[in-house]
């Protein structure tokens, strides 16, 4: 039984969530003849609703990964977060694992991973007139962003609106090191970039200011 929990909750990492109908089939994999919901009260896993789980981390010392992912788009905005932003880098993520991993790990819907982080230790939920926003406290920024990913955020956050084209931060990028590839990289699966328009990146949690855009746009 113990060993079926372990497979169980390894399975479904790093972020520890997954749908019943995904945990089942894991379970049968195994051959065992485990009830699921019994696997499921062993791990304490939470009831997400519409047929989504989510099984905790063990060990309190550890920050989460959605909590790690979130205290980066709190450096990189400056400010809370929405919970789009936060579903979107979770997703990157989870498309980057199972690419790297040759896992099948489903995409969380944003409510569903709202409703997830009610349970991840340091998260706060706060109304806002703008709707619901996360935060967490970031005690050294320094420890939660790599230099590229600083790298990349000063190159970006140096232009007006925090808007780059693309030749722009390629060309930028390169000066500090950083190869065509390892920014497309961090634009593909990174919690910093996120593209607003063809061949324009900008910031995650930054709003859009339209006119820099539209100047940049007839720049290029």
């Amino acid at each position: 039984f113990a060993s079926n929990c372990r497979h169980i909750q390894s399975s479904v990492r790093p972020f520890g969530l997954a749908t019943r109908l995904q945990l089942f089939d894991r379970l049968r994999a195994l051959g065992a003849e485990t009830e699921l919901d019994s696997v499921l009260a062993f791990l304490n896993a939470k009831d997400l609703g519409d047929g989504w789980w989510f099984i905790p981390t063990k060990g309190p010392s550890r920050v989460h990964p959605v909590a790690r992912l979130l205290q980066k788009l709190v450096v990189v905005s400056g400010s809370r977060v929405a919970p789009a932003d936060l579903t979107e880098v979770v997703c990157r993520r989870i498309d980057f694992y199972n690419k790297g991993k040759g896992a099948e790990l489903e995409f969380p819907p944003a409510e569903k991973l709202t409703t997830a982080c009610r349970h991840i230790d340091g998260l706060d939920m706060v109304e806002t007139n703008a709707g619901l926003r996360l935060d967490i406290d970031v005690p050294d920024p320094n420890e939660v962003l790599s230099p590229t990913e600083w790298a990349i955020l000063d190159i970006v956050s140096s232009y007006p609106g925090s808007i780059v084209d693309r030749s722009t931060l390629l060309d930028e990028a390169e000066q500090r090191g950083l190869s065509p590839e390892t920014v497309q990289l961090y634009g593909s699966y990174g919690a910093i970039l996120r593209r607003i328009a063809p061949s324009v990146w900008g910031l995650y949690g930054v709003p859009i200011d339209q006119q820099e855009l539209a100047a940049l746009q007839a720049e290029m």
